[in-house]
């Protein structure tokens, strides 16, 4: 399963290409939401040095457990999304303005890599999992799961 944040000024009100990936963590070794089970749901991301403002912050989980064919093949199965959105204000002084490029909703597709996944296809090397979505911003600070 997959954890991922995104970025975009309150003043877009989300809508359009204005979201910007600022982390991501897919399967490492250990799939990222068994990571996030174990840190008890801590999860960090630092803000990079943008411009101050208000911002929507948007983490989202991927949950893979029944992603095995997707959901517009078999509607009682597919891949499933949890995400929450909070707003936030940076007040630093930084001058990085953020890039945008993705949208929601119309950044995954049914046919989106990672999307369709089998987590129990013992044949299969569960760290090639590719996770959905743009790349990580090339300007983004990072994060972390755990402590």
């Amino acid at each position: 399963m997959t954890v991922l944040v995104y970025i975009a000024p309150t003043s877009s009100n989300g809508a359009g290409a204005v979201w910007t990936k600022l982390f991501h963590a897919g399967n490492s070794g250990q799939w990222a939401v068994d990571q996030l089970l174990s840190a008890r749901g801590k999860h960090s991301v630092v803000i990079p040095d943008i411009t101050a403002g208000d911002y929507l912050l948007r983490a989202e989980i991927i949950g893979l457990h029944e992603a095995d064919v997707a959901y517009n093949q078999n509607s009682v199965r597919g891949a499933q999304l949890y995400m929450s959105c909070v707003q936030i204000r940076v007040t630093s002084s930084g001058s990085q303005s953020l890039p945008g490029g993705t949208s929601f909703p119309g950044s995954y597709q049914y046919s989106t890599p990672g999307i369709v996944w089998n987590i129990y296809d013992k044949y299969r090397d569960q760290t090639t999992y590719p996770i959905p979505g743009p790349s990580v911003w090339s300007g983004s600070s990072g994060g972390w799961i755990g402590a």
